[in-house]
């Protein structure tokens, strides 16, 4: 704020285009008969600050304003910063996720901190030339984007989900701009994705020429062999008939607790054979058990209504 300690009023305006060429900004400009005594006043004053303005740099600055007072003296009024550039810096930014199955995906944690004395806005910036973005798609952070203050720090998820039937690698420089920091921050993600693959000895089964069904009709059969050329196991269920599919399929419908607009949820890999994940089950069969009692109760208070609805009617 700005006060008229004198005994008389006070006039005075700024040299508006000199500060604006250093970057500084002062609102008002000019004030016209300021009272003084008895009662002081006085009148908030902005100072506004551009470290984008040309001619600045970094460290300590000082800018000494004159306040030229109509019929009185020259005051001077100092604007003092210190200009500093906000940086992060990274736990890692190799990110080598190795070999990912096909519907799984993997997620490297990175940990970004801010030893400035300043806040340091940053954001995932995708390469405009598509021979640096070709595989953008397959790697995503969360969050993507985020301001860290001084002296803080945030974990920041990179993913990777190969797709299904692609066997070259994956690699892509991930770009992370910092505002106001010409530099960015590249890491260097790579992968390779692999599926599971199972063969069919014989590749078809030839039941041959079948007489339609007679009592003692011997069943016409045939031996299939599956081979599991791989070096994971592999668990094989029938999608129609194996009741412990439609089991788990069902568990997944009715789990309440799916990211906000998303329809996947991460957890670890579930081994071949092992049971399906019993906090699934649990949630989804407490859901159900929510889902009945909440339409009983509907169902109760439609039926008060309307008894109550018919002995009015009849009142």
């Amino acid at each position: 704020r700005l006060q008229n300690t004198s005994f008389q009023n006070v006039s005075f305006n700024l040299n508006k285009k000199a500060l604006e060429a250093v970057g500084v900004k002062v609102e008002p400009d000019a004030i016209g008969k300021l009272p003084g005594a008895p009662d002081f006043p006085s009148v908030p004053v902005q100072v506004t600050f551009d470290t984008t303005a040309k001619g600045i740099s970094m460290g300590p600055m000082r800018i000494d304003v004159p306040i030229a007072i109509k019929g009185g003296p020259t005051v001077r009024m100092a604007i003092m910063a210190n200009i500093m550039m906000p940086v992060l810096e990274v736990s890692r930014t190799e990110l080598d996720f190795g070999k990912v199955q096909t519907g799984c995906c993997r997620i490297i944690t990175v940990q970004f901190s801010n030893p400035g004395k300043v806040a340091a806005e940053w954001s995932l910036k995708k390469p405009m030339e598509a021979t640096k973005n070709k595989d953008w798609s397959h790697f995503v952070a969360e969050p993507s984007e985020g301001v860290i203050p001084a002296g803080g720090r945030a974990n920041v998820r990179f993913i990777h989900t190969p797709v299904k039937g692609r066997v070259s690698p994956y690699a892509q420089v991930i770009p992370v701009k910092v505002t106001h920091n010409p530099k960015p921050i590249n890491f260097r993600a790579t992968a390779q994705g692999y599926g599971l693959k199972l063969n069919f000895d014989p590749p078809i089964v030839d039941c041959g020429a079948i007489l339609p069904a007679f009592e003692g009709q011997p069943p016409n059969e045939r031996v299939l062999r599956l081979v599991n050329p791989g070096d994971e196991p592999i668990e094989v269920y029938n999608l129609d008939f194996d009741e412990h599919y439609a089991d788990m399929e069902a568990a997944l419908r009715d789990f309440p607790d799916y990211p906000e607009g998303a329809d996947t949820v991460l957890v670890d890999p579930l081994p071949a054979g092992a049971p399906f994940y019993p906090h699934i089950l649990r949630a989804a069969a407490l859901k159900r058990e929510m889902d009945v009692a909440a339409a009983e109760a509907a169902a109760e208070a439609e039926a008060a209504a309307a008894e109550a609805a018919e002995a009015a009617a009849e009142a």
